[in-house]
C-alpha cells in the first residue's frame, strides 16, 4: 500500500466532491475544483479509469459503510466500463454483507442491513432529517427480537411438528 500523500489524499476529496456534483464528471472537472492543471492529477494517475479505481478505494475506506448515494451511482456506473473496479465493489459489498450475517445471524438480515444503510444514505441526500443511530439501533432490536421469538420453545415445536406432518 503506498503511504499517504496529502496531495493525492486532497485530489480524491475533490474527486468525490465533484462526482456528487457533476453526474458526467471529468478528470478537468476535478482538476479544476482543486485549481490545479489536468497534468497534476495525470502525474498520479494515467486515466480517468485509475483514479475512479482510487477514489472508490478512498471512498470505501474514508466511509466505512456510510453511503453516499452519489458517489455510489457514480461508481455503479463506472463499473460498466471497468470490470476490475466491479470485481473490487462487488467483493467489497460481499466482504461487507459476510460481516453483517455475522454480526445479524442471518444472510436475509445481512442483505437487508445493507439495504438500510443505502435507504439512509439516500435520504442523506435528500436532506430529510432522520436519526440514523436510532434508526440501525431499531432494525437491530427488531432482528433480535424475532431472532428470540424464533427460537422460543413453541415456536421451534411448531416448526418441528409441521416438518414431522
Amino acid at each position: 500500500m503506498k503511504p499517504a500523500n496529502p496531495r493525492r489524499e486532497l485530489i480524491l476529496n475533490a474527486a468525490i466532491a465533484t462526482i456528487k456534483n457533476i453526474q458526467e464528471w471529468t478528470i478537468r472537472d476535478v482538476a479544476a475544483a482543486m485549481s490545479m492543471p489536468k497534468s497534476m492529477i495525470h502525474h498520479y494517475w494515467q486515466s480517468k479509469i485509475g483514479l475512479t479505481r482510487a477514489v472508490w478505494a478512498h471512498y470505501a475506506k474514508q466511509t466505512r459503510n456510510v453511503y453516499d448515494i452519489t458517489v455510489d451511482l457514480a461508481m455503479w456506473v463506472a463499473m460498466r466500463e471497468d470490470p476490475d473496479l466491479a470485481r473490487e465493489i462487488r467483493r467489497q459489498r460481499a466482504d461487507e454483507r459476510a460481516f453483517l450475517q455475522i454480526e445479524f445471524e442471518g444472510i436475509v438480515e445481512a442483505r437487508l442491513a445493507q439495504a438500510l444503510r443505502v435507504g439512509l444514505g439516500v435520504m442523506r441526500e435528500l436532506g430529510l432529517e432522520v436519526d440514523e443511530a436510532k434508526t440501525t439501533e431499531l432494525f437491530r432490536e427488531l432482528v433480535f427480537a424475532n431472532h428470540v421469538r424464533n427460537r422460543a420453545p413453541e415456536v421451534k415445536s411448531g416448526v418441528d411438528q409441521e416438518l414431522s406432518a
